[in-house]
């Protein structure tokens, strides 16, 4: 405890942070956490915060574990349902489930989950345990934007604010009357009262509060008595516990991540492929083109540009089934490179069981400190099962050819450079990839299989492109308006073979471009399909 204390005059004298702004904390675990977080020491803050928590009474600790003031009604309802073992479980996966940043184990929205509740305990408890409605806005979205009290009235002098409190209005039957700094919603007459506007929520949205007799208890403000049916219904659309339940309902919680964001285009995307012994590999492709980067600023010490990468993976559960962090340096692109649109391709590879997945990716220059973060639900295909035609996802790429070369981009033989922007210009190569798997021998142990790539432009008034030219034999060349059929057969002495074509983009014209793979192993009078779309770019 000493060590935890040490320092903490110090940090009480430092420059005032965004949350000592809004009002200080009385406990030195809370000030020492509180300025960790304002500094994104993220990893110490959620320790000093749980380090706070651990030695509060069960009562106490149970607000912090609480998902009623963030979770979605159906989670709420499965949380409830569960056994007190399964409820740690599912609590657990729900904040893994909100943690934005895959480069550090520490979790930083369930942080300022942290904060806001030892705050609403601390401003909005005084009351009522364990705080007053204004305590359940505070944990479900932050610090408003703007705050007036009867005892402290504040105009609204930003036009944010402003055109928020307007839109709040707008989004009503009856439009009440806007009064700089007074709330919008009747409040009676010899009460306390103060109003919160939360910009961004809802593209607008205030709540009203009031506080009548003794003590520092503050309530919704409740409806005005003696009105009639018609306009008790159309006040009830302003009434602000109506008003939270209704936000409540889809936007249980609001966070922006403290999270700068970097001033670049990072592309990337993933394909999977069977692995050994039938797993999945799954293969996340990405890029960094040349113009990007060269606005990214140069470390002094290096000469380079220097790139955090944080990657996470989760199962259906939220359970982690894979994480990496690790940092990338370069040398500054050249100004040739630039103009020659050249792009710093990568890959990561890895095995993993098919099924739903949760993918969190995240670069971050080390200079500047500033990120980009991607996440998406990815569904993991299976190719375990040996009796049916099967195909791997479609990889576009910037080169494929026959290689001897070890190294990332080395797989069966080919060299493969991922174009992870899934965007070409007419002056670059365009391939398609693909992997076949349990293809049917004949008696004298080959395979015999077509491949139809169907190529088909997304927009009206823009030709399809073509192929260049594939592996295989010709078989079909049918063009259409739309629509450019080719059809290539394929022999080979493996159940496991190799695809790719190479596309003609000479002459293409800006847009989106389709390209749909049908193979069928003629020996065995099956067939499997994928698609894949990218873009024509100028």
């Amino acid at each position: 405890m000493q060590a935890i204390l040490t320092g903490f005059l110090t940090l009480c004298a430092l420059s005032t942070t965004l949350w000592a702004q809004e009002g200080g904390f009385d406990d030195p675990l809370l000030v020492q956490a509180v300025q960790a977080q304002s500094v994104r020491d993220y990893a110490k803050a959620q320790a000093l915060f749980e380090e706070y928590i651990k030695d509060l009474s069960e009562e106490e600790q149970a607000l912090y574990r609480d998902l009623a003031q963030v979770a979605f009604p159906d989670d709420l309802e499965i949380y409830r349902d569960a056994d007190t073992e399964k409820r740690a479980e599912l609590i657990d996966r729900f904040w893994r489930r909100l943690d934005p940043s895959p480069l550090t184990k520490a979790n930083e929205r369930l942080i300022e989950h942290y904060r806001r509740v030892a705050y609403a305990r601390q401003y909005y408890g005084q009351g009522q345990f364990p705080w007053d409605d204004r305590g359940e806005v505070y944990v479900r979205f932050g610090k408003p934007d703007h705050t007036s009290k009867s005892g402290d009235i504040q105009n609204e002098m930003d036009r944010e604010i402003q055109d928020a409190r307007q839109n709040y209005v707008n989004r009503r039957r009856i439009a009440l009357r806007i009064r700089p700094g007074q709330p919008i919603f009747p409040v009676p007459a010899m009460s306390w009262w103060e109003y919160w506007v939360y910009a961004d929520l809802e593209g607008g949205t205030e709540f009203d509060f009031v506080r009548r007799g003794k003590g520092n208890r503050y309530e919704f403000a409740p409806m005005p008595e003696g009105l009639s049916l018609s306009l008790t219904t159309d006040l009830l659309a302003y009434q602000s516990e109506v008003v939270l339940r209704q936000v409540a309902a889809h936007q249980p919680s609001v966070y922006d991540a403290d999270i700068a964001e970097l001033p670049v285009d990072f592309y990337y995307f993933p394909a999977g492929f069977r692995g050994e012994d039938g797993a999945t590999r799954l293969e996340i492709y990405y890029g960094l083109p040349a113009e990007e980067m060269a606005r990214l600023p140069i470390d002094e010490k290096t000469d380079q540009v220097m790139l955090d990468r944080g990657l996470a993976m989760f199962d259906s559960l939220w359970t982690e089934v894979y994480r990496l962090q690790d940092q990338l340096t370069f040398q500054a692109p050249s100004d040739q490179q630039v103009l020659d649109g050249a792009f710093i391709p990568g890959v990561l590879a890895f095995e993993i069981e098919a099924g739903l997945h949760y993918l969190s990716f995240q670069i971050r220059d080390v200079v500047s400190g500033k990120s980009q973060v991607y996440q998406q639900s990815l569904a993991v295909s299976d190719f375990s099962q040996r009796d049916d035609l099967l195909m791997s996802d479609i990889a576009l790429a910037f080169f494929v050819g026959p290689s001897e070369e070890q190294g990332p981009f080395q797989k069966r033989g080919l060299k493969i450079i991922p174009m992870a922007s899934k965007a070409f210009r007419p002056d670059q190569n365009a391939f398609v990839y693909f992997e076949v798997y349990n293809l049917k021998r004949d008696e004298f142990g080959r395979t015999r299989y077509r491949v139809d790539y169907s190529f088909r432009a997304q927009e009206k008034g823009i030709a399809p492109i073509r192929a260049l030219r594939g592996l295989g034999r010709m078989l079909r060349l049918q063009e259409k308006r739309r629509e450019v059929v080719i059809s290539y057969e394929q022999s080979g002495d493996t159940i496991e073979d190799t695809a790719y074509v190479e596309l003609d983009l000479k002459d293409a014209e800006p847009g989106g471009q389709e390209v749909r793979v049908k193979v069928t192993d003629l020996l065995a009078d099956r067939d499997v399909k994928k698609e894949i779309a990218f873009k024509i770019v100028p």
